[in-house]
């Protein structure tokens, strides 16, 4: 399918930003689990330019397996330390003038309505097993991806989506009341919910932006119409952190030519 992202828009506009560029994401990360990855972050505190940083969890601190979801979710207190540790780490990599962008979490409270009595891939042939079929199963099983969110009881599903709500006003507040010296920190939405939103607008069904097999990931349709809201929200609120337009993208067309790839 199409594809788009942050980075392939910083590139159009700065052609300097050509494969300047880490993801870190790994499925399944918590907010404690960060630090760890912060080792493997390419950028020198002294000899390199600027870096533009994404912090989203996405889900992962209220999402598991566990049949007593709720106690295995990261509380507001603990999700607060690890990712204030985190920015203390970034402080003593990225080099002055940087920006970092944190991401509220998702609602995926919208996921059970939406795919809930849907065919399953698995049950297509026969026309037996949908996806509610495959979330108590899941659940049973304890290997589940997020028992809160997939799961028929619509109360626990309402418990999740404030569980993440208070993460996300978590990040709201550290924005509000930390400072950083090498960084200066910026909030954002999770885009999810507009995305389903506008694609409804259009006249699509909300499940063609899930992926059919997890039905908990967005789908590759998803993926660029993410990428086009979160640059749009940030050109509203803070188009600082995106660099000025390089005015020798020509230039450097002409004397490297197609580089091929990102």
């Amino acid at each position: 399918g199409y594809t788009d992202s942050i980075y392939w828009k910083l590139r159009s506009r700065n052609r300097c930003n050509h494969r300047d560029y880490q993801n870190l994401s790994q499925n399944g990360a918590s907010s404690g689990d960060l630090l760890r990855y912060l080792k493997t972050v390419s950028r020198n505190l002294t000899t390199d330019n600027p870096a533009l940083v994404f912090y989203g969890m996405f889900g992962n601190d209220v999402c598991n397996r566990f049949a007593n979801t709720t106690s295995n979710m990261t509380t507001p207190e603990t999700f607060r330390k690890n990712v204030v540790q985190v920015l203390e780490s970034l402080e003593t990599i990225l080099p002055a003038g940087s920006h970092v962008v944190l991401i509220g979490l998702v609602d995926g409270g919208l996921i059970y309505p939406i795919m809930a009595d849907r065919l399953h891939p698995i049950g297509q042939v026969g026309n037996n097993v949908y996806y509610h079929d495959v979330y108590n199963w899941f659940n049973c099983m304890e290997i589940g991806p997020c028992v809160g969110w997939m799961n028929s009881n619509a109360t626990l599903r309402k418990i999740t989506s404030r569980a993440a709500q208070r993460l996300s006003s978590v990040l709201q507040d550290i924005v509000a009341k930390e400072k950083f010296q090498s960084f200066d920190l910026n909030y954002l939405d999770n885009p999810f919910h507009e995305v389903i939103y506008r694609w409804q607008q259009q006249g699509s069904p909300a499940w063609e932006l899930i992926d059919p097999v997890d039905s908990l990931h967005p789908a590759q349709d998803a993926q660029p119409l993410i990428a086009s809201i979160l640059w749009e929200h940030i050109n509203e609120k803070f188009p600082h952190v995106l660099g000025d337009i390089n005015p020798n993208n020509d230039k450097i067309q002409q004397v490297f030519g197609d580089q091929q790839g990102h």
